[in-house]
């Protein structure tokens, strides 16, 4: 089956170009949407034709963050590139501060808009994969902070505390609030312990 990438433009000539290219050039599987579509309705995990990666023109958006965080918010992994007007890279590095992959700029070369889907949905993929490594070595390892070291002796408090403040930050996603909670102390003393160590 095909990979699909789903095109987000407003401007209805300009979608038609880019989906042909994508089917007739590259033979992509395409998913057509506008800025007031419901993106819910393709990015739900169950759906059966999920996007590997979305095309979303900016070109002529000024307010386009929003899109990029609600694309975000519904699938984290699905790599987002962003088309803007030739020349406007202030557009394009926003875009990727906000959390789109890459940009391309409009016309579209082909060949460049092949290897940007390709490293685009590389990337999607080998992050998915660590996700899942990094999923069953936590629960593999999530319990464990040795009370003994490897000579057999038993290893200090501030060992101890080294792993289980790393343990909580690593089980809490790097929120410092939610590790500084649950090891009940202040955040304050929280950052002192973790530069010290």
């Amino acid at each position: 089956m095909p990979q699909s990438i789903l095109v987000i433009d407003n401007d209805e000539k300009k979608r038609t170009i880019v989906c042909d290219t994508l089917a007739n050039k590259l033979f992509y599987q395409v998913l057509m949407a506008d800025y007031a579509s419901d993106l819910e309705v393709f990015l739900k995990p169950k759906h059966p034709n999920k996007p590997d990666a979305i095309l979303l023109d900016i070109s002529k958006h000024s307010h386009f963050s929003y899109k990029i965080e609600e694309i975000k918010k519904l699938n984290a992994l699905v790599p987002i590139i962003v088309l803007i007007t030739y020349g406007n890279y202030e557009q394009g590095t926003h875009a990727i501060q906000s959390g789109a992959f890459d940009f391309l700029t409009i016309p579209i070369v082909v060949e460049r808009l092949k290897v940007t889907l390709n490293n685009a949905i590389s990337f999607r993929d080998t992050k998915y994969k660590n996700e899942i490594l990094h999923h069953k070595q936590w629960e593999n390892n999530k319990h464990i902070v040795p009370l003994f070291d490897a000579a057999g002796e038993v290893r200090t408090i501030q060992q101890i505390e080294k792993d289980a403040i790393h343990l909580a930050l690593d089980y809490y996603n790097g929120s410092i609030a939610q590790t500084a909670n649950r090891l009940g102390m202040g955040r304050t003393t929280l950052y002192r312990k973790i530069n010290s160590y």
